[in-house]
């Protein structure tokens, strides 16, 4: 198994946990609304959000360092696969983004504003579903090309 698809692996594990946990905490007990006004909600999903960037810098530490005590070759093809990989999840994040957008302007049209909550939703989820869509989409193209 290579280190590009390894990584991938653990990576989107990773940040899939953060996502299947994130959205329950967020939308159990009122909500968006309620949401702004826990802290303790927001001090757990900031927690979760770092157990992902934990992994992530883990899995980069661990790879240079490895690199340092043996040779890893990361040659053209894994290149290719994380370019391809990174614009395809780039393409995705902007249309999460504005379907999102366009489903809560939908929403809350007539009521004329959205509710702060939801701000820290887009900006949450969206790091979220980035992060998983990158090493998912590696792993699926690097298993595509073996």
């Amino acid at each position: 198994m290579s280190t590009l698809r390894r990584n991938a692996i653990v990576e989107s594990i990773g940040w899939f946990i953060v996502l299947i946990t994130f959205f329950p905490i967020f939308f159990s007990n009122g909500g968006a609304e309620e949401f702004i006004k826990n802290e303790t909600k927001r001090n757990i999903t900031a927690n979760i959000f770092l157990f992902g960037y934990c992994i992530h810098f883990l899995i980069l530490w661990l790879t240079h360092r490895k690199k340092k005590l043996v040779k890893i070759v990361f040659d053209e093809r894994d290149k290719e696969t994380q370019r391809i990989a990174n614009n395809i999840a780039f393409i995705f994040t902007l249309l999460y983004v504005f379907l999102l957008s366009i489903v809560l302007y939908d929403s809350f049209f007539k009521s004329e504003y959205i509710p702060v909550g939801y701000m820290w939703f887009v900006g949450y989820s969206t790091i979220a579903m980035t992060s998983f869509l990158s090493a998912f989409i590696i792993l699926i193209t690097d298993l595509k090309n073996s």
